[in-house]
């Protein structure tokens, strides 16, 4: 399947964690091995199936917030280097520019954004779901692409990071059904309209993701039928 896709132009990552993922456990008493874990486990598998890049879906974290990022970054700057995309799908909250510190669940990805932001990372795909009703509407997110563009800073352990996500890096993503996830699904025809409105400002974003493929499937290809063409 990776090789058909690839042959027909598309590029394939490999995602890692998930809202069903591990703990990533940044606690450790010997960081050397667990980059290096962590590094050439995703290197053996990229080279074993052809995969064109890495997705970071980290949503379950345990430890300090700013060691992790350093870990995380150290192993996205080596899949990097060795010729591998990336990129990072952070829930809203953790990269919500509406907040300037680091920790409860706000921001906690911000960090490791502001350390990878423009060079390594091919996309920030935001899931706008499953967060507060106030947050998902198409006015919030269009509020939104426009600050993450501008950037915002955030405080963490006494550090402060500069956090900015050019619109043509941006991915905002969406349920591609109301039964895809717990809240946040809005029409296609409504995102695609937003799409024409930001780019009418000067802001196109670099696209629209979705959960999930099975899921678009299973309601006859709205999403991908009114957004697979931007």
């Amino acid at each position: 399947m990776i090789s058909d896709l690839k042959s027909s132009g598309f590029e394939v990552f490999i995602s890692i964690g998930g809202g069903a993922g591990p703990v990533l456990d940044c606690d450790t008493d010997n960081n050397s091995q667990f980059i290096d874990n962590f590094l050439n486990g995703i290197l053996n598998i990229t080279a074993t199936y052809g995969f064109d890049g890495v997705d970071f879906d980290i949503e379950h974290r345990s430890g300090d917030m700013i060691k992790c990022a350093e870990l995380v970054s150290t192993v996205m700057d080596e899949l990097y280097a060795n010729e591998l995309k990336v990129s990072i799908a952070p829930q809203m909250p953790n990269l919500y520019p509406d907040g300037h510190t680091v920790g409860g669940g706000f921001n906690e990805l911000a960090p490791l954004i502001a350390m990878e932001n423009v060079t390594v990372l091919e996309s920030v795909q935001a899931q706008m779901y499953n967060s507060w009703e106030q947050v998902e509407t198409v006015s919030y997110a269009e509020t939104y692409t426009k600050e993450l563009n501008d950037g915002y800073n955030v405080t963490g352990d006494g550090q402060t990071f500069f956090v900015q996500v050019p619109h043509t890096q941006l991915v905002l993503g969406y349920p591609s059904s109301h039964r895809a996830a717990g809240t946040g699904y809005i029409d296609p025809t409504k995102l695609k309209s937003m799409y024409q409105t930001l780019k009418s400002q000067g802001l196109t974003i670099q696209g629209f993701m979705t959960w999930s493929i099975g899921w678009d499937q299973q309601n006859d290809w709205d999403f991908a039928n009114t957004l697979g063409n931007l």
